[in-house]
């Protein structure tokens, strides 16, 4: 049998904000949704969807956090790899929507991505793709054959 990614489930804090920031980044719409979950799909059925489901207590339309609220600042165990031919046009659009710059990397191939977090602190990558790679939706460093979005290690 094989199987396939259906949709990347991402717990979130707050659930409307997620829903307007991933919709926004993606171009992805609401297909689904229910108590504490919303799914987005990609318009064209192409991509998996993803999953967001609320965890903690509600957050009130308009209401102000407290800072101790904000969400554990973590590695995630699992990111999303996002492809894109102009990455500081890509960068520069997703700072506009909540996202916050992590790091910079470099390949010694010539790869380039960005590390980011969205609003619910979801670790994610912008990765330059090649423009004879975007069709096939595969990172410049996938096609050379080396891991897109490996944080290097703090120093």
């Amino acid at each position: 049998m094989t199987v396939r990614i259906a949709s990347v489930a991402l717990d979130v804090p707050d659930l409307p904000a997620a829903e307007a920031f991933w919709s926004a980044t993606l171009g992805y719409v609401r297909t689904g949704d229910g108590p504490g979950w919303v799914y987005l799909g990609d318009p064209a059925g192409t991509a998996p969807g993803v999953f967001l489901q609320h965890v903690g207590r509600p957050v009130r339309p308009g209401a102000r956090r407290s800072p101790k609220a904000a969400p554990a600042v973590r590695k995630n165990a699992v990111h999303l790899d996002l492809v894109a031919l102009d990455l500081a046009g890509e960068e520069q659009r997703l700072h506009a929507l909540g996202a916050r710059r992590v790091a910079e990397h470099r390949s010694d191939s010539g790869g380039h991505w960005v590390t980011m977090r969205d609003p619910s602190g979801h670790v994610f990558d912008i990765v330059e793709a090649r423009a004879d790679q975007e069709g096939r939706g595969e990172p410049a460093e996938m096609v050379a054959g080396e891991p897109a979005g490996t944080v290097a290690p703090e120093r």
